[in-house]
């Protein structure tokens, strides 16, 4: 078709088109002209384009509120009514002029998993119109100086009935499952209440680490101070160390637990049950079975919140773990990578007392030395709880 286009703008002329040189086939350059021109003339010509084709000029704005139907709008009038209730809040704030309409279904479809799975209450806030308000309150309520960058560089806000929040980006979406899902439920869930000593014979294993603090009322600013607690239960979620995070207000039940009820607010208590293999001293007993109940730290000092993690944890693994599958010794030796022994034990066997307090002893020789990760720690959560 091109040689007949050629033709007819009389452009080429065909004298010696090819020439054989060497099995090559080498085009002649009086035919690269003629193509130039060619080319040249139909790159000048407008396009042909169907009318039934052609993109409409004019498209219709789609309405964000039909999108995000799951969510209720936060406003000028409302902000501090919702952001000081006690409900558990899913929070999407944006700009509806820079954002693609596209990814709204997405985040709809969380809101309403958010709400089935978590009962939480899911709101919008549009920056462009609320925005310097919605800045403002989230400066007066927090203590963290670098608040604005955590609001410009995240999308969602995660608000639970203790007033604490935690910002997030696309991540949380993403990535919806496995110990990501299960910290955001326990942010939600909060430090559970022990209200008696059943409450604890129920989960009471040799495996299992009850940390425990007291105070009489739980009113705003004790529950402000006791912030660290919450942040320990949220990044609760190794399996295998059993990890219990309480709130006791009976005093008869905590001096009978041997805690000290005049203390300070924030002083934690380490309980555990007395055994042959971990070799801790009966201090009470609860129900016919003997535990083991000591002060460790005051944990009030938000500043020190990640050291006091790395003693909680220290203290967990400072006994040996019984383990009664291959994934849990698999998930310990991976996360921890520290050389492990591994003692089968029958208890019916005759020795296995003894083989307990070997074991044991052992333990102690080679005591674990946890580290903080620091800042720029490439295994650093990118996420925390603010």
């Amino acid at each position: 078709r091109l040689w007949a286009r050629a033709k007819d703008f009389r452009m080429l002329r065909i004298t010696g088109a090819f020439r054989q040189t060497n099995s090559f086939r080498v085009v002649a350059p009086s035919v690269l002209l003629g193509f130039g021109l060619l080319a040249s003339q139909l790159y000048q010509r407008p396009a042909m384009c169907d009318e039934d084709t052609k993109p409409s000029e004019v498209q219709e704005e789609l309405d964000h509120s039909e999108l995000l139907d799951n969510f209720t709008e936060i406003t000028k009038d409302n902000l501090e009514e919702v952001m000081t209730n006690t409900e558990s809040k899913f929070i999407y704030y944006y700009e509806p002029s820079k954002t693609d309409p596209k990814n709204l279904a997405k985040i709809n479809a969380h809101a309403n998993k958010m709400a089935a799975g978590l009962k939480c209450v899911s709101y919008v806030v549009d920056m462009e119109t609320v925005g310097a308000e919605f800045k403002a309150f989230l400066r007066k309520r927090s203590s963290n100086k670098e608040v604005d960058v955590q609001i410009d560089s995240n999308t969602f806000l995660l608000a639970n009935k203790d007033d604490d929040v935690w910002f997030w980006d696309d991540m949380l979406i993403t990535y919806f499952h496995g110990e990501l899902l299960e910290q955001v439920f326990n942010f939600y869930q909060g430090v559970r209440e022990l209200h008696d000593e059943h409450e604890l014979m129920i989960t009471l294993t040799e495996n299992d680490n009850h940390f425990i603090t007291f105070c009489r009322d739980l009113d705003k600013d004790t529950n402000k101070k006791l912030k660290n607690l919450r942040r320990f239960q949220t990044k609760n979620v190794d399996s295998f160390l059993k990890l219990k995070f309480w709130i006791i207000k009976n005093e008869t039940l905590a001096k009978k637990l041997g805690i000290d009820t005049d203390g300070e607010l924030g002083d934690l208590y380490f309980l555990k049950e007395s055994t042959k293999l971990n070799g801790l001293e009966c201090t009470a007993n609860l129900s016919g079975r003997d535990v083991y109940c000591k002060k460790l730290n005051n944990i009030c000092d938000l500043a020190k919140g990640t050291e006091y993690h790395v003693e909680i944890v220290s203290v967990a693994l400072a006994f040996p773990i019984i383990v009664n599958d291959f994934m849990s010794f698999a998930q310990l030796y991976s996360k921890y990578q520290s050389p492990s022994l591994i003692v089968y034990c029958d208890r019916e066997h005759k020795d296995y007392s003894q083989i307990l307090e070997e074991v044991h002893k052992a333990r102690l020789m080679f005591p674990l030395k946890l580290r903080d990760r620091k800042a720029d720690d490439p295994a650093n959560p990118n996420h925390d709880i603010k």
